[in-house]
C-alpha cells in the first residue's frame, strides 16, 4: 500500500474510498468484510499500528467498555450464542474497520484525505444516479440493499462532506443530496435537511450574510413542500392506511414507529439495568420465545436509545451517551482540522437518524465507522507519536 502511495497517490486514494464504500454495495458479506481483514494483517506488522490504537484507546476508553459490557451480556442472556454473534458481526469487525481506515489516513495531508472523502462522495452519487437511470425508482436497492440502510449511508456520507463545501459548489452538493434523499422514500430525512443546512451555515464561520440565509429558508420550506406532498400520497400510519392527519406535526407523529416506542420501553422495564443482552436478533428471540412474531410489533423499538436501553438496560444507555460524548469532544478539540467537523457532523447527524430507526446491522456498522475511522485518522496524526526509521504518507514529490 505504501508502493502504491508514492507511486500513485490519486490511485491510492480512489482504492481506499471504494473500500471504505464497499459495505453499502448489495454484495456477499465475504467481499466487502475481506479487505478489512486483509489491510489488518499489513497494519499489525507496522509500529504506527499499535500506536494509534494506543492512543485511540487511551482517549476514547469509554468506547472498549461499551465494547466489553455488550460482550459480557451473553452471561445474562437467554441465546448466549446469538449474543456471541451479533457482537462478532455488528461490533467486533466494524470496529477493527475503523482501526484499520483510521491508520490507512492517519499519514495523509488534509488534501489527500480530502480526495478519499470526495471519492466516496462522487463514487455514492454515481452509483445512485446509475442505478436510478438502469433501475428506476426503487430498483436502486439493487446497488444498495434497501431503503432503510441507503438513508443512513445517504446521511453519513453528505454529513461528512458538509464541511468541504464551496460557496460555489453548494449549489450541486444540495441537489445531489436532495436528489438522494428523494431515492430514499422516507419521511424522515426532509427533518434532516433544515439540520443539515443549518450545520453548514454554522460551520462555515464568517460567511453568514443574507445569501448563506436565505439559503437556509429555501431549504427549509422546500422541506416543508415535499412533507406536504408526502402526507398527500402516503399513509401516515403503514399498518392503518385509514389514519389521515390534517395537520403535517400530526401526520409525522401518528408514524408507527412512534407509537411502539412505549411497547419497547415496557419491555425494557422487565430488565431496567442490564438489559437482556446485546443484539437486536437476541432481543427479537427473547421475546417472540420462538413463536411468530406479527410484524405489527416491528423487529426492534426504531430508536437507537431504546434499543440499547432493551439490550443493555440503564447501565448501557449511560455508557452509551457517555462515549459520544468523549467522542465529541475528541473532534471538539481538534476543530482547527475539518476532518475534525467531519468527525463531529457523522456522529451527530447519525445519532439523529437513529432516532428513528435502529444501526446494529453489519453493514451500517462497517459503513459507519469506517467513515468515522477516515475522519478521526488525520485528527490524531498529531497525537500518534512519529517513527524516524518509517517513511510517511506524504505527497509524492
Amino acid at each position: 500500500m505504501l508502493l502504491l502511495w508514492r507511486k500513485t497517490p490519486a490511485l491510492y486514494c480512489l482504492i481506499l474510498s471504494a473500500l471504505v464504500l464497499m459495505p453499502a454495495f448489495n454484495v456477499a458479506t465475504d467481499l466487502y468484510s475481506a479487505p478489512i481483514f486483509l489491510l489488518l494483517i499489513f497494519s499489525v506488522f507496522q509500529r504506527d499500528f499499535y500506536r494509534l490504537v494506543y492512543c485511540i484507546v487511551s482517549r476514547y476508553w469509554l468506547a472498549f467498555v461499551s465494547l466489553c459490557l455488550a460482550l459480557v451480556s451473553c452471561l445474562w442472556a437467554d441465546n448466549p450464542d446469538i449474543v456471541l454473534a451479533s457482537w462478532r458481526n455488528e461490533l467486533l469487525i466494524p470496529f477493527l474497520g475503523l482501526l484499520v481506515y483510521c491508520f490507512f489516513t492517519l499519514r495523509l495531508d488534509e488534501e489527500s484525505a480530502k480526495r478519499v472523502l470526495f471519492g466516496v462522495v462522487a463514487l455514492f452519487v454515481l452509483l445512485s444516479i446509475i442505478g436510478f437511470v438502469w433501475f428506476g425508482y426503487g430498483g436502486i436497492f439493487r446497488i444498495f440493499y434497501d431503503n432503510g440502510y441507503y438513508t443512513t449511508y445517504v446521511v453519513v456520507v453528505f454529513s461528512a462532506f458538509l464541511p468541504f463545501v464551496k460557496s460555489w459548489s453548494r449549489i450541486v452538493f444540495y441537489s445531489c443530496l436532495a436528489f438522494c434523499f428523494f431515492l430514499t422514500g422516507q419521511r424522515v430525512v426532509w427533518l434532516l435537511l433544515p439540520v443539515m443546512a443549518f450545520a453548514d451555515f454554522i460551520c462555515s464561520g464568517g460567511k453568514r450574510n443574507y445569501r448563506a440565509i436565505a439559503g437556509l429558508v429555501f431549504v427549509a420550506l422546500g422541506s416543508i413542500l415535499v412533507l406536504k406532498y408526502l402526507q398527500s400520497v402516503r399513509p401516515a400510519d403503514a399498518f392503518d392506511p385509514h389514519v389521515k392527519p390534517s395537520g403535517l406535526l400530526a401526520y409525522l407523529m401518528a408514524n408507527e414507529r412512534l407509537y411502539l416506542w412505549g411497547q419497547w420501553l415496557n419491555r425494557g422495564l422487565g430488565s431496567p439495568w442490564l438489559g437482556i443482552g446485546f443484539g437486536r436478533d437476541n432481543a427479537l428471540a427473547h421475546f417472540s420465545q420462538g413463536g411468530v412474531w406479527p410484524k405489527e410489533y416491528l423487529t426492534h423499538a426504531h430508536n437507537m436509545i431504546l434499543n440499547q436501553f432493551v439490550q443493555l438496560g440503564l447501565v448501557g444507555v449511560s455508557l452509551l451517551v457517555a462515549t459520544y460524548g468523549q467522542l465529541l469532544k475528541g473532534f471538539s478539540s481538534a476543530l482547527k482540522n475539518r476532518f475534525a467537523w467531519s468527525g463531529l457532523f457523522v456522529l451527530f447527524f447519525f445519532f439523529l437518524r437513529n432516532l428513528t430507526d435502529d444501526y446494529e446491522l453489519r453493514r451500517i456498522m462497517m459503513f459507519y465507522l469506517g467513515m468515522l475511522g477516515l475522519c478521526l485518522g488525520p485528527c490524531l496524526n498529531e497525537h500518534v507519536a512519529k517513527s524516524d526509521s518509517k517513511p510517511q504518507f506524504e505527497h509524492a514529490r
